[in-house]
């Protein structure tokens, strides 16, 4: 595998994955942040979940950082041995699951986080609603 001609292009492609989910998440956690308000629920999970959210973060960004360093030590493998060839080939394919895992764990809880679950109570309907779907239903009945 690692001297297959699409190795450099699988290393190129995970190059630009990696730096893509880095900047997606990097640009998703200020913006959780910036939803604070008081009593608000990011408030509440920021305030007792605080830990958690910074741990997803950074977990994110180093497995990121080690995946781009060995990207830049792979490209550089046609100097060394065939054995730190392999070992090189199976510790990249280890970091781009890692990543994935920390980058995919850490969008969800920050989509969690904008979009949290409450109940989605339907709001009454107002006056103007009920003179447009009265008029529409005597245009349909009169015709």
């Amino acid at each position: 595998m690692v001297d297959s001609q699409g190795y450099n292009n699988a290393l190129d492609s995970t190059s630009n994955m990696c730096a893509i989910l880095l900047g997606f998440v990097a640009a998703m956690f200020p913006v959780v942040l910036s939803l604070r308000k008081k009593g608000n629920y990011v408030d509440k999970v920021v305030e007792y979940g605080g830990d958690l959210l910074k741990s997803y973060y950074v977990e994110t960004i180093i497995s990121g950082a080690c995946l781009i360093m060995i990207i830049t030590v792979s490209y550089f493998r046609i100097d060394v041995r065939v054995q730190i060839k392999e070992a090189l080939f199976y510790v990249w394919l280890f970091s781009v699951i890692t990543f994935l895992a920390c980058s995919i764990r850490c969008a969800y809880f920050l989509f969690r986080l904008m979009l949290p679950k409450e109940e989605n109570k339907i709001p009454e309907e107002g006056e103007n609603e009920r003179k447009f779907k009265e008029e529409a239903r005597k245009k349909d009945q009169g015709g």
